[in-house]
């Protein structure tokens, strides 16, 4: 299963992203991510991970991947990297392997078309104010489609950093400069 979360900047992609793998982890599955996360059980991951894994020979099943800033790996101007080529072969396999893959990026036009084309839902943030984030979550084959709002508190303790509550507060005071000198309310 391929899920990409995508949002502009401080929007809460990566809170949703570390509700999600704080989920994989509660159900067992060996989790590869990015954190940094204020719950354990969940292996570091970068680029010499991934390529590792892939040397040793090792097959890779029944986990999950869980990237902040997808398209730092796949980007969609470096389909012919070997980064690219491996994790395309991965997630075409997603089903059969039993690897689940949580992508944020702030477009999914921004990732590898062969990526784009194996995921199965997208996740849509946006930061309504309020302390809120907008979610739109609907599946790629048209079955449903589903709307929520949620409290960032409610996720906030399942990040170790203060950058998104300063990315959030940046975006937050750029949105009201530009709304006062252009004369918006």
């Amino acid at each position: 299963m391929i899920t990409v979360i995508e949002g502009v900047g401080g929007s809460g992609k990566s809170l949703v992203l570390a509700a999600l793998t704080k989920a994989e982890v509660a159900r067992g599955q060996t989790v590869y991510a990015q954190g940094p996360f204020s719950f354990n059980g969940w292996k570091p991951f970068d680029r010499e991970v991934f390529l590792g894994l892939c040397d040793s020979g090792e097959e890779l099943h029944d986990c999950s991947f869980c990237l902040d800033e997808a398209y730092s790996y796949f980007d969609s101007r470096q389909t012919g990297s070997r980064m690219n080529r491996l994790f395309t072969y991965i997630t075409v396999q997603s089903r059969r392997r039993n690897v689940n893959f949580y992508l944020t990026t702030h477009h999914i036009d921004i990732i590898d078309k062969r990526i784009q084309r194996a995921v199965d839902y997208r996740i849509q943030c946006r930061g309504v104010g309020g302390g809120k984030i907008a979610l739109h979550l609907f599946d790629t084959y048209g079955k449903w489609n589903l709307r929520k709002r949620i409290e960032i508190a409610k996720w906030l303790p399942l990040v170790t950093t203060t950058d998104y509550q300063d990315e959030v507060q940046s975006v937050e005071k750029d949105l009201a400069l530009m709304k006062s000198t252009l004369g918006f309310k």
